[in-house]
């Protein structure tokens, strides 16, 4: 991920964490109704293109040329790298996992 990507989404949720704490729940309930066709754009948009990590950032390693689409990366049980040129089709699931000797 590029830096200025990285600082526009950690903007992102900066905003959307004090806007979160200010606004009561019938003012943002109001908002979503009014805003719902741009929101649900945007979600959409979004569900597709970003992907989730679930575990530690700091294991994922994605060239800038990769492209991830909203690929799942499961990050607990070690590190992912994705290589120069790849890409992912959308809703793909890369896992790590451990297993118990006995």
């Amino acid at each position: 991920m590029k830096l200025s990507e990285w600082w526009k989404n950690k903007r992102e949720r900066w905003w959307s964490a004090i806007v979160l704490r200010l606004l009561s729940a019938r003012v943002m309930d109001d908002l979503v109704w009014k805003h719902r066709d741009r929101l649900a754009t945007f979600v959409e948009r979004n569900r597709l293109t970003r992907p989730l990590v679930y575990g530690p950032r700091s294991r994922l390693h994605v060239d800038d040329t990769a492209v991830v689409n909203n690929a799942l990366f499961n990050t607990l049980g070690g590190e992912i790298h994705v290589g120069p040129q790849a890409f992912f089709g959308h809703d793909v699931c890369l896992l790590t996992g451990t297993t118990m000797s006995t």
